[in-house]
């Protein structure tokens, strides 16, 4: 939306666009609000405990993997998201998308397992990759599911429902679901690797946060978007990754999303889902 200015002596803008700007202002302002909290929360969820070990950015690498240090900032991380979320929502909740069913949760979660074990299987045939369980108990997989169900949950309830939900009613939607997806992208580049990786997972993400965005419009429900989400990253909470061979199909730094087969799968099954979608019109 454009913004007129008047040719008189002081040289502001229209009572229109005042308006205008002041109506967009409160929009976003609690989107502001909402970020500024988060922001706080993530950094203060692993800069204390990095210094307190001596390296600052401990529990963003892959060497706190499977330690107490990245099961605290986990809990502390995703603990005060949920507590400023949930202030947020209640102060100022977005006019959708709504939560959606069970039912529909389940069945997109069945989805991501699929598209996952899909992607997995090629670039094991393709011999790229290879995976082991973690482990093999009861208390294990109880885990699993409670890990990938919270940080599903909670993500797509951040950026496909209060961020989304804000950004496309102050921006519109084409600008409010790419700075939704940009956003979501940038947030998970703060760790280690090359520009190289970064910028093709950055890639990745994007496009992971764009197809996540469409399940949750048109379905007019996170638990589309969180389904899918947690289906995703199940195979990543309960594997280990062996053997990784980097290159361009199969992505960098140990990180298939980075690749240019995760791409292309992304792509293919938001047009499979298009197609379905319209089929049923």
């Amino acid at each position: 939306r454009h913004w007129s200015r008047e040719d008189g002596p002081a040289g502001g803008l229209s009572a229109h666009g005042r308006g205008d700007r002041r109506s967009l202002e409160r929009r976003l302002n609690p989107l502001t609000r909402f970020l500024a909290a988060a922001a706080a929360v993530w950094v203060g969820s692993w800069l204390p405990l990095g210094l307190w070990v001596g390296d600052w950015d401990y529990a963003l690498t892959p060497a706190s993997r499977d330690t107490l240090g990245r099961q605290i900032y986990q809990i502390l991380f995703y603990g005060g998201l949920l507590a400023v979320f949930g202030w947020s929502w209640r102060k100022d909740p977005p006019a959708r998308p709504g939560w959606g069913s069970v039912r529909l949760f389940l069945f997109f979660f069945i989805q991501g397992l699929l598209a996952t074990a899909v992607f997995r299987w090629i670039l094991y045939s393709l011999g790229y990759a290879q995976w082991q369980l973690s482990e093999q108990t009861l208390l294990f997989w109880a885990q699993v599911l409670l890990s990938c169900l919270v940080v599903g949950l909670v993500e797509e309830a951040v950026f496909r429902g209060f961020l989304l939900g804000h950004l496309v009613a102050g921006l519109g939607w084409r600008r409010g679901v790419w700075l939704t997806s940009l956003i979501f992208a940038l947030v998970h580049l703060f760790r280690p690797g090359p520009l190289q990786f970064k910028v093709c997972y950055g890639v990745g993400l994007l496009l992971l946060g764009y197809l996540l965005a469409r399940l949750a419009w048109h379905h007019n429900a996170v638990g589309a978007s969180a389904g899918f989400h947690a289906g995703i990253i199940l195979f990543n909470i309960a594997t280990t990754l062996t053997a990784f061979e980097a290159n361009v199909l199969a992505g960098w730094n140990h990180e298939p999303v980075s690749g240019l087969l995760s791409w292309l799968l992304t792509l293919g099954f938001l047009v499979l889902w298009q197609q379905t979608m319209s089929r049923k019109l």
